[in-house]
């Protein structure tokens, strides 16, 4: 005889909701999809506004902060996005030569001294006559 299952654990038994609950559930995901649309259109606002804002704010500042701006972009940024950043008119000779070896560094094979050392014998496995 077969045991019967037991009803989900958790405050909701999706199984066993009317229709009329389905349609508050629904209600309630679309309301949340909603929010999180209007959160990344703010978000999206927001970066077109720095974006657009970014040129003026370099050119009014100081040499050594326009260069711990671009300092900072070759810490953080990916390799594709440095070789573009290298080109900004305003970007200092220094870094430019710091992104070329940041971006040389990316490229290399990963360095296998930290990785641990497995013997032949046990990758092979207790079975094998090594």
């Amino acid at each position: 005889m077969a045991k019967p299952t037991r009803p989900p654990k958790g405050p909701i038994d999706f199984t066993r909701l009317t229709d009329g609950q389905n349609t508050q559930i629904q209600r309630i995901a679309q309301t949340g999809a909603r929010i999180g649309i209007a959160q990344q259109r703010a978000h999206r606002a927001i970066l077109d506004a720095m974006r657009d804002e970014i040129d003026a704010m370099l050119e009014a500042s100081s040499p050594a902060f326009v260069q711990s701006v671009f300092e900072g972009f070759v810490k953080s940024a990916k390799a594709s996005n440095l070789s573009r950043i290298a080109k900004h008119p305003d970007c200092p000779q220094a870094v430019v030569e710091a992104i070329a070896l940041r971006i040389a560094t990316m490229r290399e094979p990963a360095n296998d001294d930290t990785s641990p050392k497995v013997s032949s014998a046990k990758a092979a496995g207790p079975d094998s006559k090594a």
